[in-house]
């Protein structure tokens, strides 16, 4: 990836992050219930992780400081060696930044997204689960690309 399309991928994922932003204010401002459509903008306060599965709060900062830890052994790795990790990286690095934000500001993730009533997400969750797929998406490229066992 060239730097121009690397600097452009690392703007969008800022916006991104900002139009996040933007609607967890809204959503907090807002803070009407559901109409029980099967997508609708609703505040939905997530006091625990991934599938709102709660966790005690030392067990939540303790798994966040290894993710952040691991996030940044994975951009160290990826500015030494493997520059196509970069975008990615930084989709799942904002979008990370904006759950935590919201968790230091309010003491839950802040979902707005809601559907059928029952699943809550927001922008930052995408930018993170997109940025994992995209890394695994470049993972396979890689192996395929390498020459297999008895091929020259």
């Amino acid at each position: 990836m060239k730097n121009g399309e690397s600097r452009l991928i690392s703007w969008v994922a800022v916006c991104i992050f900002l139009i996040d932003w933007t609607l967890k204010q809204f959503a907090l401002s807002f803070a009407g219930k559901g109409s029980g459509a099967a997508v609708e903008f609703a505040l939905f306060m997530n006091k625990g992780v991934a599938f709102s599965i709660e966790l005690p709060e030392p067990i939540y900062w303790f798994l966040m400081i290894v993710a952040v830890l691991a996030l940044f052994w994975a951009f160290s790795t990826a500015f030494r060696s493997r520059a196509d990790m970069l975008p990615p990286l930084t989709f799942i690095a904002f979008g990370a930044l904006s759950n935590l934000l919201d968790r230091v500001m309010v003491n839950a993730t802040v979902d707005y997204l809601i559907f059928f009533g029952r699943s809550a997400i927001n922008l930052a969750d995408v930018m993170i689960v997109g940025g994992l797929l995209w890394l695994f998406a470049i993972e396979l490229r890689r192996e395929k690309s390498k020459p297999q066992q008895g091929e020259k």
